[in-house]
């Protein structure tokens, strides 16, 4: 069975419980799902896991495709302008956040964790802050993950631990890909 999904909107999305997983109808995208031709300029805030722009985490074959997000994103973990988490089997192809993302680990200026394939896509003209694994287009791209020809531009990050212009940490692949982004550790003062 295949999902198409198609569609737009406009609100502020607050997420309080654990397992809330996007803005998207608070769906949590799988098997099949296609969203396609889709936006979010919603803010989306959340105090937990998994929380995106457009949505909170997709997988199992599922693809995001010519879509975007321009809203503000806060949340705990995996926190992207985006996407939260792009789980395995998912893809991502030429979309786009534009919003302020923070969180407190795993947070990205398009996705929070990618574990599969993120291609053709874009994140600008946003800020990203969290403590660890901060990245100006993903916070970490695990074992396995693949990004191709992505871009980040005009891009502020500010973390503690792992930061990057284009992926906090990286254990997967990086292919023509490319960053214009301004790196800020944040000082901590302890005692």
């Amino acid at each position: 069975m295949e999902i198409v999904i198609k569609s737009h909107f406009k609100s502020e999305y607050i997420s309080l419980g654990l397992n809330i997983f996007c803005c998207f109808w608070a769906l949590y995208i799988f098997s099949n799902a296609i969203i396609n031709n889709s936006y979010s300029n919603s803010n989306v805030f959340g105090i937990n896991e998994d929380i995106g722009g457009l949505v909170g985490e997709c997988d199992h074959t599922s693809k995001i495709l010519n879509s975007f997000a321009t809203g503000s994103v806060i949340g705990g973990w995996r926190v992207g302008g985006l996407i939260g988490l792009s789980d395995v089997g998912t893809s991502i192809i030429n979309s786009y956040s534009t919003g302020s993302v923070d969180g407190d680990y795993r947070v990205g200026g398009f996705a929070g964790q990618n574990n599969n394939n993120i291609s053709q896509s874009t994140s600008y003209g946003n800020s990203g802050s969290g403590y660890e694994m901060v990245g100006g287009f993903v916070g970490h791209n695990n074992i396995g993950a693949l990004i191709t020809e992505a871009s980040v531009f005009n891009t502020t990050v500010t973390g503690k631990l792992y930061l990057g212009g284009l992926v906090g940490y990286n254990a997967g692949l990086i292919s023509n890909s490319e960053t214009e982004a301004n790196i800020l550790e944040a000082l901590t003062s302890e005692g």
